[in-house]
C-alpha cells in the first residue's frame, strides 16, 4: 500500500524589498565600468605658495620639481621637491589647491581614483568649508592634497564635490567674481614690499593691500570711486606689477 506524500510548503516569502530592473542595471553597469586605483598622500596641509585653484597631473620628475617651486614659493628657501618619493616610471602625482581661502576651516582632500572603461581617469575631490559662524582663524589658508597613484597616459578628470556630498557647481555657471578684488603678481626681481606701498599710495580708489607672500598681494577697491575696468588697468600700469586677474576668492 502506497503511502500519501505529505505537500511541500512553499518556500516562505522574501520580505527583502526587489530591485526595480532598471535601478539593477545601473548598478550592474556601475560596478562593471569602473576599478578603484590606490594611491598614498605624498603631501597635505593648509599652508603653501600656490594662491590660485588648481589641479594637476604631473608624469616627469622636471614636471614635479616645477610644480613644487611653485608650492614652496611662499617660504625661503623653498623646500626641495620629494622627487625620491615617487617612481616615474611606475607612478604619477595628482595634486589639487583650492587656492587662498580668507580663513581657517578650509580643506581639500582627494577621497578616490577610479579607472573607466571609457578611457579616462577620476579623481573625486572633497572640499570642506566652515559653517556659518563657526570660530576660524583669521589667517589666509592654502588647502592642498598631492598623492601618488599608478602611472597612466588617460585623460584625467577631477570631479568636486562638497562634504555632504552636494556637486560641486560647474565654475562656467558659477557667477562672476564680485568687484573690486584683484589678485596680482609682481614680475621676477621686483620688490614686492615697494610695489604694495605705491599701490596703498593710491587711496582712493584703492581701499586695500594684501601680501601673500614675496610676489602675489590681494588688492581691493572702493568701487564707488573707479570701475572695474579702470581698476584692473589701473594695477597693470604700476611699475613691478606682472599680471592682474579678478580674485575668485575674495
Amino acid at each position: 500500500m502506497a503511502t500519501a506524500l505529505a505537500p511541500v510548503a512553499p518556500p516562505a516569502a522574501s520580505t527583502r524589498p526587489l530591485l526595480p530592473p532598471l535601478l539593477l542595471l545601473l548598478i550592474t553597469g556601475l560596478a562593471s565600468s569602473s576599478a578603484s586605483l590606490t594611491f598614498e598622500t605624498v603631501a597635505k596641509g593648509h599652508s603653501c605658495g600656490i594662491y590660485k585653484p588648481l589641479t594637476s597631473v604631473v608624469r616627469a620628475p622636471s614636471d614635479f620639481v616645477s610644480l613644487w617651486s611653485d608650492h614652496g614659493s611662499d617660504r625661503y628657501p623653498p623646500p626641495l621637491a620629494p622627487v625620491d618619493a615617487i617612481d616615474f616610471e611606475r607612478e604619477m602625482v595628482v595634486a589639487v589647491y583650492r587656492g587662498s581661502m580668507s580663513s581657517g576651516g578650509y580643506g581639500v582632500e582627494v577621497t578616490g581614483v577610479e579607472e573607466r572603461e571609457d578611457g579616462t581617469l577620476v579623481v573625486t575631490v572633497v572640499e570642506t568649508d566652515p559653517p556659518p559662524g563657526a570660530t576660524t582663524s583669521a589667517a589666509l589658508t592654502q588647502p592642498y592634497h598631492v598623492i601618488k597613484t599608478a602611472r597612466s597616459d588617460k585623460d584625467v578628470r577631477f570631479v568636486a564635490v562638497k562634504e555632504d556630498g552636494r556637486a560641486k557647481p560647474d565654475a562656467a555657471a558659477a557667477p562672476a567674481a564680485p568687484f573690486p578684488a584683484f589678485l596680482l603678481s609682481f614680475e621676477k626681481g621686483s620688490d614686492g614690499e615697494a610695489v604694495a606701498s605705491r599701490i596703498r599710495a593710491m587711496n582712493p580708489p584703492v581701499s586695500g593691500v594684501r601680501l601673500l607672500g614675496r610676489r602675489i598681494a590681494v588688492v581691493t577697491f572702493d568701487s564707488t570711486k573707479i570701475d572695474q575696468g579702470g581698476a584692473a588697468s589701473l594695477l597693470e600700469g604700476i611699475e613691478g606689477v606682472g599680471s592682474v586677474e579678478v580674485d575668485q576668492q575674495f
